[in-house]
């Protein structure tokens, strides 16, 4: 059960629950940060997903988004079985070729803030790889979800 007690950065978050599993314990006994990268991916897809981006749509369409930047701030560790929540918002579109999501990660048993993160991504057309114009269906997916 997602608890709702953390006080997110923005309204109305899209959710994503991950449980810790022994696989993503590094050496030093916690969650590796490579693994957090994997889980915000997980949840941007999730979200996308839900708001009618998927697979067959992407690839029918010959466009998706891609990871241009990622500014990932480490606030405290995860270990193995913590119940995890991902907040997540879309910040940002200029309806052309960029949009931004904003990530908060959140250990559901002390309500702790384990990592910020904001991803810029950036539109491309699937066969050649280069930069291209939003598709309407990408503009009304990817909406700001913030704000007024």
């Amino acid at each position: 059960m997602i608890k709702t007690e953390f006080n997110w950065k923005y309204d109305k978050p899209f959710l994503f629950q991950v449980l810790v599993s022994k696989d993503e314990i590094d050496s030093y006994g916690h969650v590796n940060n490579a693994v957090y990268v994997k889980w915000l991916d997980d949840c941007a897809r999730a979200h996308s997903f839900e708001s009618g981006i998927d697979l067959d749509n992407v690839q029918s369409i010959g466009m998706g988004m891609a990871v241009r930047e990622s500014r990932i701030v480490y606030h405290a560790a995860a270990y193995l079985d913590d119940e995890v929540t991902i907040g997540e918002w879309v910040t940002f579109n200029d309806n052309k070729l960029r949009a931004t999501r904003e990530f908060q990660v959140v250990r559901q048993s002390d309500q702790t803030l384990l990592i910020a993160a904001e991803i810029d991504y950036i539109c491309i057309n699937l066969v050649s790889g280069r930069a291209s114009r939003m598709p309407k269906e990408f503009i009304e997916a990817y909406a700001p979800s913030i704000g007024g």
